[in-house]
């Protein structure tokens, strides 16, 4: 196989997944992070395509993911998005892995109804900001002494922060 028909066969597998994390409603920032060698205007273009009556989302991604985790519930649901993309990941470090981002989005999809309020929180862009920042050493599962649960911990949370503790622990006790 020639280097040109290997480049071909990997720019198709990587317009696959652009079309497979967009049909999901990974945002057009989150797809070229993850598959760079595909142009934004060509993302832009499936997105129309993919989703006709919505416009392309806009505005900046949070920075990370202890951005997103405001509540203990969220940091509980949080620890569920990672365990599932870490199950099925194949483990390569550095780099998202597209088939577990989609497998860990469609299983939490299918495990529950959102209430309106989790909703927004819910989101293939909270897993992928979840799974880059996992990769990047700045999450990372623990285990709590207390419950035993596997829980989220960011490295930029504060010391003093409520979201430390264990949210399984917490939500029990209230």
């Amino acid at each position: 196989m020639s280097y040109e028909q290997s480049d071909t066969l990997t720019g198709i597998r990587d317009r696959v997944h652009a079309a497979e994390l967009i049909s999901r409603g990974l945002r057009i920032a989150a797809v070229r992070n993850i598959l760079p060698g595909v142009y934004r205007c060509e993302l832009s273009r499936l997105w129309r395509e993919i989703h006709p009556l919505s416009s392309t989302p806009s505005g900046r991604l949070p920075n990370g993911s202890a951005s997103v985790i405001r509540t203990h519930l969220h940091s509980a649901i949080a620890s569920a998005m990672l365990v599932e993309y870490i199950r099925a990941s194949s483990e390569r470090a550095g780099c998202v892995d597209v088939t577990a981002l989609c497998v860990a989005w469609d299983t939490l999809l299918g495990s529950a109804e959102w209430s309106e309020e989790l909703a927004d929180f819910v989101d293939i862009n909270v897993i992928w900001l979840l799974a880059r920042d996992y990769h990047a050493k700045l999450v990372r599962l623990a285990e709590c002494p207390r419950c035993r649960s596997r829980r989220l911990f960011c490295t930029q949370w504060d010391a003093r922060s409520k979201l430390m503790k264990c949210p399984h622990c917490a939500l029990a006790s209230t």
